[in-house]
């Protein structure tokens, strides 16, 4: 799936991007956390609203704020091992040149490398763990999204853990192979559980209290913001090999604000009522 592609970072991109965030989005976007570097990988805690590679609405991309941290060169082409497009957040893993990427890149694909989402998805659940096997390929040619395609896809399967259940939605744990959180987002689609809030798989635009707080009252001061307004998905862990020395790494990135908000809220208040 577009495994060797080169991605620069001041290209137009090819591929499917969001809409630009308003300018409340823009107050709370963070700087990603560098969780490792060395002279082959560089592995992030990407904040939601951030591209990794290419310029989004004039916002500093994660190969920007390396440069600036002096991690990478401005000039520095680093190579995305997986697709993480802004609205997404998590752990992302860099290969600092084409043959590091190319030596790394079938680990994820075959399942050796692994990713950990957390995924909040509207739907019910009634058991407590499945696994999802269907075939994707590329929706189109120099896009990032994916289909389900049986006939003429790839092999991929995702596997999901129930966290937790409220009205219409639930909290999963999600593993899928490829490693690529656009694997989890389109099979979660697939059966009917599309996220929450993904405009590209089938999800809504935005999770609101009132929409399932009972005796939700707005305030007569400001309109009702949402609880979150992005993918959401959150890439939790990553477990590689590592290229050159052969190290297991294991790296994990903390549930940012909003999503850890949301699902305070849902737990608060999605109960089914006894």
């Amino acid at each position: 799936m577009n495994s060797m592609k080169r991605f620069r970072r001041h290209d137009k991109p090819g591929r499917h991007y969001p809409t630009r965030p308003d300018a409340h989005e823009r107050k709370t976007s963070r700087t990603a956390e560098v969780l490792h570097v060395d002279e082959h990988l560089i592995i992030v805690a990407k904040p939601p609203r951030v591209s990794l590679d290419i310029a989004w609405d004039d916002e500093p991309t994660v190969i920007d704020q390396l440069a600036t941290l002096g991690h990478a060169s401005a000039d520095d082409t680093l190579f995305p091992v997986y697709m993480m497009d802004p609205l997404l957040s998590g752990v992302a893993v860099l290969a600092r040149d084409e043959q590091l990427f190319a030596t790394l890149r079938p680990q994820f694909v075959s399942g050796t490398a692994s990713i950990t989402c957390d995924v909040l998805v509207r739907g019910r659940i009634s058991d407590r763990e499945g696994t999802i096997e269907s075939r994707v390929r590329p929706k189109r040619s120099g896009n990032g999204l994916l289909c389900v395609d049986d006939a003429a896809g790839e092999e991929a399967k995702t596997l999901w853990t129930l966290k937790d259940s409220f009205v219409g939605m639930a909290y999963v744990e999600c593993r899928p192979t490829p490693a690529d959180p656009n694997v989890a987002r389109v099979h979660l689609q697939h059966i009917g559980l599309p996220l929450i809030v993904d405009g590209s798989y089938g999800g809504g635009t935005e999770l609101r209290l009132s929409s399932f707080k009972a005796g939700y009252r707005p305030s007569p001061r400001h309109p009702e913001r949402p609880l979150l307004d992005r993918v959401s998905l959150h890439v939790s862990g990553v477990c590689l090999t590592h290229p050159v020395t052969g190290a297991s790494l294991s790296f994990q990135a903390d549930m940012p604000k909003d999503f850890r908000a949301a699902l305070k809220q849902l737990e608060l208040h999605g109960r089914i009522p006894k």
